[in-house]
This record gives C-alpha cells, sequence and structure tokens, in this order.
C-alpha cells in the first residue's frame, strides 16, 4: 500500500479568473481550495507550526513587506487562522519568521532597519534592529534569517564578505 502525501498546489491566474487560488490535493481529489482577492498574488508559502503559511503581496506592484501579508491557514481546513504584516522569511516545524521593513527608503541596501516576529507554539516573540554597510565595503544582499534560543540573527554579504549580526527577540 503507498501512502500518498497531501500537496498543496498554486494556481496562476488565467484569463478567464484573475485571482490566485491555493488547493490541498490528496490522491489526486481537491481536498479544499483558497481563493485570494483579485487584488493580492501570492508570493511563497511554507508548512510551519501544524499551519500553512502564505505571504500574499498586491498585484502588480513592487514587493515591500510593509505591503504584504502572511495568512495562516489550517492545512486540513483552509480555514484562515491568522495574518500577520510582512512577510515570511523562514518557516521550520518549531517556529515562523515574519519580516516587516521598516526602512522608509534604500540606498541600494546601505541600510536595512526590520521589525520581525516570531511566531511560536506559545507566543509570539519580536525582534527590532537595523543593519548598514560598512564603509568601503558598498551596499549588501541579506541571504538570510533563522531564531535560536531568542535570538534572530541574519546573515549578509558585501564586497568586504560575509557576515552575521544578531537581535535578542523579547
Amino acid at each position: 500500500m503507498i501512502l500518498a502525501a497531501p500537496q498543496y498546489i498554486s494556481s496562476f491566474p488565467t484569463e478567464n479568473d484573475s485571482r490566485w487560488k491555493v488547493r490541498r490535493v490528496e490522491s489526486g481529489q481537491t481536498i479544499w481550495e483558497y481563493i485570494l482577492s483579485p487584488d493580492l498574488a501570492q508570493n511563497s508559502a511554507q508548512l510551519a507550526l501544524d499551519g500553512l503559511f502564505l505571504t500574499v503581496c498586491p498585484t502588480n506592484s513592487i514587493i515591500a513587506t510593509n505591503q504584504c501579508e502572511v495568512l495562516r491557514l489550517d492545512p486540513f481546513t483552509g480555514k484562515m487562522q491568522t495574518s500577520y504584516t510582512g512577510q515570511l522569511w523562514k518557516a521550520t516545524k518549531d517556529y515562523a519568521l515574519i519580516f516587516n521593513d521598516s526602512s522608509k527608503t534604500f540606498a541600494a541596501l546601505d541600510y536595512f532597519r526590520f521589525d520581525a516576529q516570531v511566531i511560536l507554539r506559545a507566543k509570539v516573540m519580536t525582534a527590532s534592529g537595523s543593519l548598514s554597510s560598512r564603509q568601503k565595503c558598498g551596499g549588501f544582499d541579506v541571504l538570510g534569517a533563522r531564531f535560536d534560543e531568542g535570538v534572530v540573527s541574519l546573515t549578509w554579504r558585501d564586497v568586504c564578505g560575509l557576515g552575521q549580526t544578531s537581535f535578542t527577540a523579547k
């Protein structure tokens, strides 16, 4: 006997239907379907904390985290449980890490100001911080983020090399 794992499938808008759809499929059968409003587009989807986290942003716009939302759906029913402002950066079985960019402007990523929410099973923790470019190293790219024992860590790269900066979550 072969057990088929559930699949979560995203459907792109078509000429006839301008809405993004996410559905759970088991053994070729659609179990549920979640339909986004026509003004939203799906940016990402990840399973975490026994939920399906979808990042949705306004359609036809530049993706800015303060314009996006993270929807937490029940993976078995497709019902929305809650939502958060920002973008999902990392999801594990233990936490979901959501970032909201609070920078007012960017100068080729010479400065990055953020507010982060760490969604845990029993509570939500927050961390805020900023990164600035190093002198004579040019702009930087944020490569990733993680959460471990009350600390949110950002890994970044500039022309001088890789770096990591940590922020305490409360």
